[in-house]
């Protein structure tokens, strides 16, 4: 027999078909449905040990721990991280990495508003994100890329507030035009 306060809950609950739709290619247990986006790095270990990092290290965690708000998270793994370190000349090491100025730019660009489904991204070409510049979408190979270099590897991992797209590489969002030097591209005034 159930009590009152479940036969609430089971009502709640959304049509069958949606969620099947939703959890099917969920990898993880569907108590972590429960969890936050930040909360769901927490459950995988170390995988994302270094985005956990760089989430402490800006405003992102309050961001992405909003109950009111939904997001799509392209998520580096540390895997990721490291050889974006190792092949970058700006950074030495995790530790520089995580006291760079940009970085909450750099996590922006992996998160973009509402969710956005594999079978959805599978149909873009581009993606706005929080940061305000687009990430590119290619699907022609038969797999997601982003940027032109970075592969979807994991879609869908489903969290209270979001879902999670793993990817092998960290997106870094385009640079800011160079200011033109003074004098360059103004007209004079008088000389008209």
């Amino acid at each position: 027999m159930l009590h009152a306060a479940h036969e609430w809950w089971i009502a709640s609950l959304p049509d069958p078909t949606e969620l099947r739709s939703l959890l099917r290619p969920c990898p993880l247990p569907l108590l972590l449905v429960l969890d936050d986006v930040v909360d769901v790095f927490n459950a995988f270990d170390e995988r994302f040990s270094l985005m956990e990092a760089a989430l402490q290290r800006t405003p992102m965690t309050r961001t992405l721990e909003e109950a009111e708000s939904f997001f799509t998270v392209f998520a580096p793994t540390d895997e990721a991280f490291t050889a974006f370190i190792d092949a970058s000349v700006d950074f030495a090491s995790a530790e520089e990495l995580l006291a760079y100025e940009g970085l909450g730019d750099v996590l922006l660009y992996h998160v973009v508003d509402g969710l956005v489904p594999a079978a959805t991204v599978l149909t873009l070409t581009e993606a706005t994100t929080k940061q305000g510049d687009a990430v590119t979408i290619d699907t022609s190979s038969g797999s997601v890329v982003l940027n032109g270099d970075v592969t979807v590897t994991q879609t869908d991992v489903l969290a209270s507030n979001g879902l999670i797209h793993i990817i092998d590489g960290v997106l870094m969002p385009p640079a800011a035009p160079e200011p033109e030097p003074d004098g360059v591209g103004v007209t004079d005034p008088l000389r008209q």
